[in-house]
């Protein structure tokens, strides 16, 4: 096994799942730690963030999600083996690449759907009361006016309508016969 594959696995826990939770920062990925060099040293509980690199014997702790882990070993250990090598070269790059993306990324507009619009406030409806129906007249026809209406008329009068609509309901009324109209006309309301 290779010396960064060594050095990815002392950030996991040890056993058959290898279990990530040993390393407390979630924004430094444990890749990019060995990629730079660095083993985590001891165990989270006892060291925190620790970390120490096998080739120069430096120690670095209190990592900060800003932090360049390439840049801080470069910066504090120039004559170390591991930061002249090419192999550092590489994951360096591959970081480089990765934290590239990540900022053109942050610099587009985040492609999201819109914003739920504000719910608009309603006025409350007005209540409508709806009047009472009230019964005029009850007019119930005699007998000889119910008969004189079975017989048809052939006299070629037109019957007089009264139709009374209400949205979708027409009620009409059909009045038959040469019966004397009044001139008086009532409005109801």
């Amino acid at each position: 096994m290779d010396s960064f594959c060594i050095r990815l696995l002392s950030f996991y826990e040890r056993g058959s799942e290898g279990k990530p939770g040993r390393w407390p920062h979630s924004d430094l990925a444990p890749e990019y730690m060995a990629g730079a060099g660095f083993r985590l040293q001891g165990s989270q509980a006892t060291e925190g963030d620790s970390v120490v690199c096998d080739w120069c014997k430096l120690q670095a702790w209190k990592w900060e999600s800003k932090d360049d882990p390439f840049e801080q070993h470069v910066n504090t250990a120039r004559a170390c083996e591991y930061v002249n090598s090419e192999m550092f070269q590489q994951h360096r790059e591959v970081f480089l690449k990765k934290q590239a993306t990540e900022k053109s990324l942050d610099d587009q507009p985040m492609l999201s759907p819109p914003a739920t619009p504000v719910k608009t406030k309603y006025k409350p409806r007005r209540r409508m009361v709806i009047s009472p129906i009230f019964t005029v007249i009850d007019i119930n026809p005699s007998e000889s006016a119910t008969l004189a209406a079975l017989k048809p008329h052939d006299d070629g009068a037109k019957p007089v309508e009264i139709a009374v609509s209400a949205g979708d309901i027409k009620f009409v009324i059909q009045v038959m016969g040469n019966i004397e109209r009044g001139s008086k006309r009532l409005r109801l309301e």
